[in-house]
């Protein structure tokens, strides 16, 4: 019941999160132009980077608290907040002196036509934004994630998504100087912070942090996941700063805009993943032949669910860019294959994610850090090689063909050293859903669809969704078929026999 919970609510959490997102970057760019658009989402980008501070802290604090959790051991509970606490506030001050430093710097090393008082003033209240979650709220998100009680971020986080995307419409409707929105989001976050000290004050009274006790205490895990999570962070937020470096931010602003439909929809199956993946723990910690079961229809729900997702966005993408950016003449951003490229990219993150975390629940999380990092080196080093050649296309090649590395590798990983099976089964519906995705995208490429509204491109929507579902369902069937019906089972849509 929790895990439905869960999932519903942070579904449609995301969705209202996805219908702001849309409408805020369009005013952006039709009110402030694209060198603006491209800035805000450059820095966006750059302070991913600035957390990896306090990279490795999170995980490494949820997956110690399941243990004290199951066991009702309070007193385990806060000694392993306490030793987070530690962590997350010997960070914040270095993450203070990295924001103040950064808003010196970017004036001056970004391409924008911006004056250097604007750029300082967005960098620093962006970065504020970041010191208050870090020495506060996300502690007390690791508990509630471990807890299975994702709803109720999911609730938080769309009371402060709601109002941020508000200040930026109003805002910027009023054409307001860009400082002012910037400062705007600030105050949501302390708005935000009041909320959690709130819920957390009234549910969990009973915490108590003693950070002195907890001195020589280590996170299990934690360099592991340092490693891990600043190779996944350069992996995944080197194009728009290299375009901004090496072309424009006005290049940048075009990236944003293709990255914004495939970054919201892979969100949008995320908040599902992140309700349900605390099913994948408690399998494997009662045994290996229960957590198989679980692995397969995971990985057979979100595969699909992704190759379903990205084949429409490639069949829709160019024809959304075209109506989006209706009337903004200061850059081109038609480019027919992106599309096919930036949903390439999804599929093959999704292709590995239930055997990544597989990895790591299985203790392998500081070998597959180490192919994380050659996977980031790979993806910088490509990219500057295909950019001044390809430009757009040759960042997003350049992710794809790093991506392939560490898929093969946790595709073997996960059957054949941990679960002690073939690679089969998963490498058929990895090939099958790519040759299916290549077929249909391929297709709208050479014949696209006659798109010139919004109201004829969710009804093209709603049609290609459908044909589209219905041919990778076909498949996924043909390719597992008893994962297949034990799936449908699990989630409710096969009635039971009375």
């Amino acid at each position: 019941m929790r895990a439905k919970k869960n999932a519903i609510t942070g579904l449609m959490t995301q969705l209202i999160i996805i219908a702001l997102g849309l409408i805020v970057p369009r005013i952006m760019i039709t009110n402030y132009g694209s060198d603006t658009n491209g800035l805000t989402n450059t820095l966006t980008q750059i302070f991913s980077y600035v957390a990896l501070l306090e990279a490795g802290i999170g995980q490494s604090t949820k997956n110690a608290l399941y243990k004290p959790i199951t066991e009702k051991d309070k007193d385990g509970i806060c000694r392993i907040l306490s030793v987070s606490r530690k962590y997350y506030w010997k960070i914040t001050k270095y993450y203070a002196g990295v924001v103040i430093l950064m808003a010196v710097l970017l004036p001056f090393v970004l391409k924008t036509e911006l004056s250097a008082k604007t750029v300082f003033a967005v960098v620093f209240f962006e970065g504020m934004s970041g010191v208050i979650r870090f020495m506060f709220t996300e502690n007390w998100m690791q508990l509630l994630m471990a807890e299975g009680k994702g709803y109720v971020q999911a609730n938080i986080t769309l009371i402060t998504r709601l109002l941020t995307y508000g200040v930026k419409i109003v805002l910027a409707c009023m054409k307001v100087n860009i400082v002012a929105i910037q400062f705007g989001f600030f105050c949501v976050s302390l708005i935000q912070l009041a909320i959690y000290k709130w819920y957390i004050e009234k549910n969990y009274g009973w915490i108590k942090y003693d950070l002195k006790s907890c001195e020589n205490i280590e996170l299990p895990d934690k360099n592991a996941y340092v490693l891990t999570e600043i190779a996944w962070t350069v992996f995944s937020s080197t194009d728009m700063i290299l375009l901004s470096i090496l072309f424009s931010t006005a290049l940048s602003s075009v990236y944003s805009v293709y990255n914004l439909v495939y970054s919201n929809i892979s969100g949008l199956m995320n908040s599902v993943y992140t309700s349900l993946i605390y099913l994948l723990g408690q399998a494997y910690s009662e045994s290996l032949r229960k957590y198989e079961q679980v692995h397969d229809e995971f990985e057979l729900m979100f595969m699909t669910g992704a190759a379903i997702l990205m084949s429409c966005c490639s069949v829709l993408g160019v024809a959304f860019v075209r109506l989006y950016t209706k009337g903004v003449t200061d850059t081109n951003y038609i480019y027919v294959y992106l599309p096919i490229l930036f949903g390439l990219i999804q599929i093959l993150s999704w292709n590995r994610y239930v055997s990544g975390n597989l990895s790591g629940i299985a203790g392998y999380a500081k070998i597959v850090s180490k192919i994380s990092v050659i996977e980031a080196v790979s993806n910088i080093v490509l990219s500057v090689i295909l950019a001044p050649k390809m430009g757009l296309y040759g960042i997003t090649l350049a992710t794809v063909i790093s991506l392939v590395f560490k898929l093969v590798y946790l595709t073997y990983l996960g059957n054949v050293v941990i679960l002690k099976r073939s690679v089969r089964k998963s490498c058929a519906k990895i090939i099958a859903y790519l040759a299916l995705y290549f077929s249909i995208s391929f297709a709208f490429v050479i014949k696209p669809l006659a798109i010139e509204s919004f109201v004829q491109f969710i009804l093209y929507g709603i049609i290609t969704f459908l044909f589209v579902s219905l041919a990778f369902s076909v498949a996924a069937y043909f390719l597992d078929r008893q994962t297949f019906k034990s799936l449908i089972k699990r989630v409710g849509l096969k009635r039971k026999k009375s």
